[in-house]
């Protein structure tokens, strides 16, 4: 037998999925990659094409529709520097955890180019950021030297998974789509660079994490994925592990340093590390409920069949072990753990799938960060659901071609047909789940389905059905959302209960609600807000005007908005020359605050200043109004802008 002969490999061997990522890709990019490229991005838009029409839902109705901090030009460097949800008020801290400059960013843009008349510019940035995030997925797994079949594979089930609609479909799931592709971008760059170093690839690729970073905060994650990657990279004399060890923190290094200084500028910015909740679970629950956290995730990477906005997943606690909720998780994720251990065995593609996989889940595990009715959500699956695919599918096959034997060509034909009976699945559960997002309504009429055991989802079932005009249908999922006073959902809830009791004239009836809210959390703004409206509305004026005393001497960052109201009811009162000069107190704190309840008081100051023969004071008042409210598109606003043309058209 020649030498040559005794290199080739034996028919029964089958052969590695993928060689190790310091290789050099193999030739250059192919016909086929083309094709199947323009076949992901293709079917990643088709399958999301019903989403198009979906309204602004859930988040969207704050963050972007009622958000002037990106619709202000002249508030854009406050929207970059502060956390999302900023646009609230100045409370003097952070409202959340969460900034996120990409993000606000990819907002404005929008924004601006699409405005809030339609969604359907919003929905197709959301769609085709889907489909970068898809070809980039391709690009990495090429990087990594998996056959295009393999890659192919992989890339075609993560565009049409439906885990993805909540990242797609909504509109506010963006950070997502951003963090993805941002943080897939710097890994090719990274793999590229362990062929050929070059320090314009590590630049770029440190340009691409720091976005992500900016876009959503588990990026942190991402040097251990680098240290992994660069690890793994078997190279001509570094194949013992201390070798692999030092080279992996040697590439790994720059981008813990950016994750270092970018935790210590948010802290600053925030002020704050972290924000919990109120309600603190014990370490001891955090440990118990990992594994059911765990085997949903899994469960939702395999067989997505039970799909929604939230699940009926709560925090175990050690009095309350049973089968269902802790040792049959706990079994599946040591099941799991043997395979995944099993799998990076096989070679770099597994190992680097694995730290993608389970490195974003991490932070994630923090039952303490989330409402407790809403432990886990599908976005948190969006990138690490590529490292699974990258896990299980290579390892998949090197497993049935060492059975069935890599050259019968019967068993690629067979694998192929599974690929392609799994994607038609996935996509076919993914265009049917997209009809969750269209609007509020079939949104929390899904959720109330998916988790009927919710409070939450049965009191934002009843916000939207109130918002509809079904009263007797919200005020009934209102009344399902307030079986515990306890519970999170409860002050929206009675909040909205209390609206539908105004509207029908039975104003004790708000007035308890309103006041329970207020009893436990007395800085709610909008309590004190419809407080007043019962009270004005039960012809009670002067209990209207004491509430919104309270309320600005408790809320004091709201305060021009509740002494607009307040001025409202003293001019109703016939108390004109005080509501004038409560007025005239807040016109200089307008145009610093992105409130439409305080840009309001500079309208009815014009019109209270018309109405008393001060004819250019009101129009001057009038024109600062219409100038400040430019941006605003929430529905009051546009119809006192129609008034206040109207006034100066006379």
């Amino acid at each position: 037998m020649s030498k040559r002969q005794s290199k080739q490999r034996k028919p029964s061997e089958p052969r590695p999925a993928a060689a190790p990522p310091s290789q050099a890709r193999s030739g250059r990019i192919t016909r086929t990659d083309v094709l199947i490229v323009l076949g992901a991005v293709l079917v990643s838009i088709l399958v999301y094409a019903n989403a198009v029409r979906g309204e602004f839902v859930y988040d969207d109705a704050k963050q972007i529709v009622g958000n002037q901090l990106i619709q202000d030009s002249r508030l854009f460097g406050k929207a970059l520097v502060s956390d999302v949800w900023a646009f609230k008020g100045n409370a003097g801290q952070a409202w959340s955890n969460y900034w996120r400059p990409t993000f606000v960013v990819w907002l404005i843009v929008n924004n601006g180019l699409f405005g809030l008349n339609s969604t359907t510019g919003w929905h197709l940035s959301n769609i085709l950021l889907h489909a970068l995030v898809v070809v980039l997925a391709y690009d990495v797994l090429r990087q990594l030297r998996l056959s295009r079949a393999i890659a192919g594979v992989i890339v075609f089930i993560f565009a049409v998974h439906p885990v993805h609609v909540e990242s797609v479909a909504w509109i506010s799931g963006s950070p997502d789509l951003l963090m993805a592709a941002a943080l897939l971008g710097s890994l090719w760059l990274v793999l590229s660079g362990l062929a050929r170093p070059d320090w314009r690839k590590t630049a770029g690729a440190a340009v691409l994490f720091t976005v992500a970073l900016l876009a959503k905060e588990v990026a942190i994650v991402f040097p251990a994925v680098v240290f992994v990657a660069a690890a793994g990279a078997a190279t001509r004399g570094t194949s013992d592990w201390l070798a692999r060890t030092l080279r992996g923190i040697k590439v790994a290094l720059p981008f813990a340093v950016l994750a270092v200084v970018y935790f210590v500028v948010r802290a600053l910015l925030l002020g704050q590390v972290a924000k919990t909740n109120a309600t603190q679970e014990p370490l001891s629950a955090i440990i118990l409920t990992a594994p059911s956290l765990l085997a949903f995730y899994l469960r939702q990477s395999l067989f997505p069949l039970f799909i929604g906005p939230s699940y009926p997943l709560r925090a175990v606690h050690a009095g309350s072990l049973s089968v269902a909720n802790f040792w049959l998780p706990l079994l599946v994720v040591i099941a799991a753990a043997a395979l995944i251990v099993w799998a990076i065995r096989q070679g770099p593609v597994q190992q680097i799938g694995a730290a993608l996989f389970l490195l974003p889940l991490v932070p994630a595990l923090n039952i303490n960060a989330f409402v407790p009715e809403q432990l886990v959500h599908d976005r948190y699956l969006y990138l690490p659901l590529l490292g699974f695919l990258m896990i299980v599918v290579p390892s998949l096959v090197s497993l049935v071609q060492g059975i069935l034997k890599r050259d019968q060509s019967w068993g690629r034909l067979a694998g192929y047909g599974v690929a392609v009976i799994c994607c038609l699945l996935l996509a076919g559960q993914t265009v049917r789940y997209n009809t969750a997002w269209l609007a509020e309504v079939p949104l929390w009429e899904w959720a109330v389905k998916t988790d009927p055991s919710s409070q939450f989802n049965w009191a934002q079932y009843g916000n939207a059905l109130t918002a509809a005009d079904r009263p007797e249908e919200a005020r009934a999922a209102l009344d399902r959302s307030l079986v515990s006073l306890t519970a999170s959902s409860t002050p929206n809830a009675l909040i909205n209960r209390a609206v539908i009791a105004i509207k029908d004239g039975r104003y004790d009836d708000a007035e308890a609600d309103l006041n329970t809210v207020l009893a436990g959390q007395p800085e709610n703004i909008q309590a004190y807000e419809q407080l007043a409206v019962a009270y004005q509305s039960a012809g009670r004026l002067n209990d209207a005007a004491n509430i919104l005393v309270t309320g600005r001497e408790r809320v004091p960052y709201n305060y021009c908005s509740f002494t607009n109201n307040l001025a409202v009811i003293l001019y109703l009162g016939g108390a004109k020359d005080q509501a004038l000069a409560e007025l005239e107190s807040i016109r200089g704190q307008a145009s610093d605050q992105t409130d439409p309840g305080c840009r309001a008081g500079v309208f009815h100051l014009g019109q209270l200043y018309l109405e008393q023969g001060r004819t250019l004071d009101g129009r001057a008042a009038l024109e600062d109004y219409l100038a400040l409210t430019r941006t605003m598109q929430d529905d009051e606003t546009q119809r006192f802008r129609a008034s206040a043309q109207q006034l100066l058209d006379q």
